[in-house]
């Protein structure tokens, strides 16, 4: 398990039919941060850092979103921000994150609809070190993988994802989504970003 985030939102209509939400949230440090490698091939040794399920760090995310509607459209705007305090016990924590956003929906008929969203992101790189995550091969002098070093963590993510939803019977939404990296920048050497995909449900009662 991860963090675990505690936090409220709060929805303002406007007078020109658009609303504002914004809230704030809390980050414990209750993830794990040193687990190991312990699959069929795997040696035991420490996980790198961006696998370790917890941050490593107290956080607060302010976050606000700005969302309007018509007959036919729906659009909608905003981000978070993801601030790291270095106080969870640990000599490394994930840097700090920034999510920005915004997005437009169609509707083609009474249950189906199209959508377009574009989202970026920038994190920081990993702050301090973990001599366990970056231990040493002696014959080689390296470390595991690229991936076990704190330099190669961090960078900037440009996205746009097409989607199409669509209601099946009443409480019943099928959403598909497929996304593609128009800008990527990253610290260091890095698993670029390729093609993604989204599938879900979603039942309201």
């Amino acid at each position: 398990l991860g963090d675990l985030e505690i936090g409220a939102l709060w929805t303002r209509p406007s007078d020109d039919a658009d609303s504002l939400t914004y809230g704030l949230a809390l980050g414990l440090p209750t993830g794990s941060t040193d687990e190991k490698d312990r699959g069929a091939g795997g040696d035991g040794a420490q996980l790198p850092y961006f696998i370790q399920p917890g941050n490593g760090a107290w956080s607060f995310t302010p976050r606000a979103y700005v969302v309007g509607k018509t007959e036919e459209w729906s659009w909608g705007y905003g981000g978070h921000y993801t601030a790291r305090v270095g106080l969870g016990g640990e000599d490394w924590h994930k840097g700090n994150e920034l999510e920005l956003g915004a997005w437009a929906s169609n509707r083609i008929n009474r249950d189906t609809s199209i959508s377009l969203r574009l989202e970026g992101r920038h994190a920081d790189g990993v702050s301090g070190r973990d001599a366990k995550i970056e231990a040493v091969d002696e014959a080689s002098g390296l470390t595991a993988t690229n991936f076990h070093d704190a330099g190669n963590t961090g960078g900037t993510l440009l996205r746009m994802f097409a989607g199409l939803n669509h209601v099946v019977t009443r409480g019943n939404r099928f959403a598909l989504e497929i996304g593609v990296p128009l800008h990527e920048d990253v610290r260091g050497v890095q698993v670029s970003t390729g093609m993604t995909y989204g599938l879900g449900w979603r039942y309201s009662f």
